[in-house]
């Protein structure tokens, strides 16, 4: 899951919000997310997904 600040972080932005869904059982280097953009009113709007660990952080360092 998204910690606090990445959560605020997309809010204050206006970005959408990326949420992990865990790791692939397959290929753990991959993670399971679903992606709600900006403009969704609400879930059925969400993008499943699989991004690589190395395309995102979980701490709140710019």
């Amino acid at each position: 899951m998204l910690n606090d600040c990445n959560l605020r972080g997309n809010e204050l932005n206006n970005q959408g919000i990326l949420l992990s869904l865990g790791k692939d059982p397959t290929n753990p280097k991959w993670l399971k997310v679903a992606y709600i953009p900006k403009e969704a009113n609400d879930t059925s709007k969400a993008i499943y997904g699989v991004i690589h660990e190395n395309q995102v952080s979980f701490d709140c360092e710019e």
